[in-house]
């Protein structure tokens, strides 16, 4: 059957429960088409998934459609950092480089993705980072190939989670956490002035859709592992302030009966997520993973982090270029016809083209010419400064004048050009400000730019009982151009 333009099926699976979206994406609005799931029996294991997720494809004929799925949020390791750039090929160069710092595997081992979550006035950027191990991946391709699958994208679901949260639910100024109850697992983020703040994803057997004494221990599992999400965000949060309103959503549950004795367990108003108007009012489950996907099939601008493996996407592309071949085979006999006029065609607008490039070279040479001489300039003043106040020297600079006690330095970044930036923890306020007074105190000579030196935050903490400061200091370096000192 001809796929129709448009239409979409989102999959999302595992060893309890198959789940498909069929959506008609179109420029300004998502249409829910049909919400089709299969329970299985726990007797189905890994090896025999492919197998019912073929026959489920054949029954819902997935064949008409381009193909997403969804990989949950347990299984793949992800942060949000806070780094010192805002290009996104610098960005994805560091998460590379420190990719084996979050996860006990080498980088060649991974499959690795990020997304710019917003670009700060000081120069960084928070990034969502996903890192997941490659036979995690592979696993899930398996199956799909084994149904006759290949999909178009591979999804992160805290990243379709954020896209429909964005959508679906409005509350207003104020943060609020979004928890997805699926079948293999919990999947909270919070969410603050429409961005990511925070993520967690719990592996858990439980049935959420247990009522009455039955799903006594799975509402109290869901109650213990909503706190600790909420808690941990709450550490987190730069204000150390938590969330008053938790929204939930299920791809196969009813969440309505647990509302009320879960908002008196967490002291907080819980509610169902939005989105049920597009289900045609049905107030069963709620599959938002799915909905989120479907609006980052349709819209690229979206914060999407995909983990298809690269050798599933040459293969699409090359499986796409043999199609294209046999086309271009069957409309041969036809352009040979025509091929005299496209080509006399051809040869005037390329000349054209070309007067067209020569008059912007013209155009260009002189500023290259200059940018290159300036890059020449540069490289000389360079290697000028780089003799002294170099970042060893601004370092034992740092240490030499740090107090003895009650202030320690335990972290210290160096960005190239732009700015040095320190944290660590001191018992008091004063102790802090003490401390740049005395690094303003020896700002002369090559280390005149430890007169910028400020105090970016003072954030109160606690620890082994004992009241503390964390402080993070930034000097910022100004690249300056000097003219006329040269020799000669």
């Amino acid at each position: 059957m001809a796929r129709k333009p448009g239409n979409i099926s989102i999959l999302q699976f595992d060893r309890r429960t198959l789940s498909r979206l069929r959506a008609a994406v179109g420029a300004k609005r998502i249409e829910v088409l049909s919400f089709d799931q299969a329970r299985l029996p726990e007797e189905v294991g890994s090896d025999a998934l492919g197998g019912v997720l073929k026959d489920f494809a054949e029954a819902h004929d997935l064949a008409r459609d381009a193909i997403y799925t969804v990989l949950p949020r347990h299984q793949v390791t992800t942060r949000i950092l806070e780094l010192p750039s805002q290009d996104p090929d610098e960005i994805a160069s560091m998460v590379r480089l420190s990719a084996e710092e979050y996860v006990p595997f080498s980088v060649d081992e991974l499959i690795i993705d990020q997304a710019i979550i917003e670009v700060l006035p000081s120069g960084l950027s928070r990034v969502v980072v996903a890192l997941v191990q490659r036979d995690v991946v592979q696993a899930h391709a398996d199956v799909l190939a084994e149904a006759g699958i290949t999909p178009e994208q591979v999804f992160l679901s805290t990243a379709c989670l954020a896209a429909a949260a964005d959508v679906y639910i409005d509350s207003g100024e104020s943060p609020f956490a979004l928890a997805d109850l699926s079948s293999a697992g919990l999947e909270v983020l919070v969410m603050r002035h429409g961005k990511l703040v925070y993520t967690r994803g719990v592996v858990s057997e439980q049935d959420w859709s247990l009522t009455g004494p039955d799903g006594t221990g799975m509402r109290e599992e869901l109650a213990i592992e909503l706190r600790g999400s909420l808690a941990a965000y709450r550490r987190e949060s730069e204000d150390g302030l938590g969330v008053d309103r938790v929204f939930l959503c299920s791809e196969y549950a009813d969440l309505r009966p647990l509302l009320e004795e879960l908002s008196s367990d967490l002291a907080r108003e819980c509610v169902l997520a939005g989105g049920a108007d597009l289900f045609q009012g049905k107030s069963g489950a709620l599959p938002l993973t799915l909905l989120g996907a479907a609006l980052l099939a349709r819209d690229e601008n979206r914060l999407r982090v995909e983990l298809l493996p690269e050798e599933l996407r040459k293969g699409r592309e090359l499986a796409g270029a043999r199609r294209s071949a046999f086309r271009l085979a069957a409309l041969a006999a036809a352009l040979l016809v025509a091929c005299g006029i496209w080509y006399g065609q051809a040869v005037y607008q390329r000349t054209l083209y070309i007067r067209e490039l020569e008059r912007h070279v013209a155009v260009i040479e002189p500023s290259a010419k200059g940018i290159a001489e300036k890059r020449e300039e540069l490289q000389i003043l360079a290697r000028q400064v780089g003799r002294e106040g170099n970042v060893l020297e601004i370092l034992a600079a740092l240490a030499e004048v740090a107090p003895e006690k009650d202030l320690n330095i335990n972290n210290f970044v160096y960005s190239r050009g732009r700015s040095v930036e320190f944290f660590g923890r001191a018992r008091s306020v004063d102790d802090v400000y003490k401390y740049l007074a005395d690094i303003r105190g020896i700002a002369e000579g090559p280390l005149a730019l430890l007169a910028q030196a400020k105090s970016m935050y003072e954030n109160q903490g606690t620890e082994r009982g004992e009241k503390i400061y964390n402080y993070r200091v930034l000097i910022p370096i100004e690249e300056k151009e000097r003219g006329g000192d040269g020799d000669g």
